[in-house]
């Protein structure tokens, strides 16, 4: 198990964890279930779960430049996701 932000470009991984910052500690359903009615109340920021990233979905890292957000793919969606999300977001590699 490896953060996203450590996948090289081209390569893909299943979710297995998605940690919660400080924002998120309010409740601790998003490693399991996903969310809940709080969820909208607690959160000033978008986190994974807004943008269709959840536990057993596949993540393609298409871009990571040397430094700024990083695009990834999800289904047949493309997200660009800040390097702090990417380190909270732990992967296990499929290729």
């Amino acid at each position: 198990m490896v953060p996203l932000l450590d996948l090289n470009e081209g390569e893909f991984g299943e979710v297995v964890e998605i940690s919660i910052d400080s924002e998120h500690s309010g409740h601790g359903r998003h490693r399991l279930k996903g969310h809940g009615k709080r969820h909208k109340r607690c959160c000033e920021r978008v986190c994974p779960y807004d943008l269709g990233i959840r536990i057993g979905k596949v993540v393609t890292l298409l871009q990571k430049p040397w430094k700024g957000s990083m695009l990834v793919k999800i289904g047949d969606s493309r997200f660009a996701i800040d390097r702090e999300m990417a380190e909270r977001i732990k992967i296990r590699h499929l290729n």
